[in-house]
């Protein structure tokens, strides 16, 4: 092999790479459109037989479509209000808990000079911040929400991919 021609393989090598990690970056750059794609064509394709089962009942097919997304959002927002109440019930008994969790401290503190372990019961205790838990339920409700909102991208993009 000549010289030039092993350049000139080389380039092609080099260049290939280079458009490899371009696409990948923009993969990685639109992984969250991708992502939601993806998951509306699951939907789509797992709620078929069931706009498949109206149309064969007589119905038009985008009023089976319309019946299988209403259905599809009631369920949706009956497991939200599901995972609000469990929230609301964890937050009502944190303090319950909060007690709890000291008292099991304090009791472990007891048995560790039996274990020859030696800890502060303050530097114990200072990992239970109740501020630190809502800090976490803040970030839980914040990544609820978020998480909502690409319910509703979903069902739209389920409705596009369904027509």
């Amino acid at each position: 092999m000549t010289t030039a021609q092993s350049d000139k393989t080389g380039m092609h090598i080099l260049l290939k790479l280079a458009s490899l990690v371009v696409i990948l970056a923009g993969i990685h750059a639109a992984a969250d459109i991708i992502v939601q794609l993806l998951l509306a064509l699951f939907f789509a394709i797992v709620l078929n037989p069931l706009v498949t089962w109206f149309i064969r009942r007589g119905m038009k097919r985008p009023l089976a479509i319309t019946i299988v997304v209403v259905v599809m959002l009631i369920v949706l927002t009956a497991l939200v209000g599901v995972l609000a109440a469990s929230l609301n019930e964890f937050i009502a008994m944190l303090p319950k808990y909060s007690k709890e969790l000291t008292r099991r401290v304090l009791h472990l503190q007891e048995l560790m000079p039996f274990l020859n372990l030696h800890m502060s019961p303050e530097r114990m205790l200072r990992g239970m911040d109740s501020d630190k838990i809502m800090l976490f339920t803040t970030t839980l409700m914040t990544g609820v929400s978020g998480a909502m909102a690409s319910i509703v991208l979903l069902v739209m993009t389920v409705v596009f991919y369904a027509v």
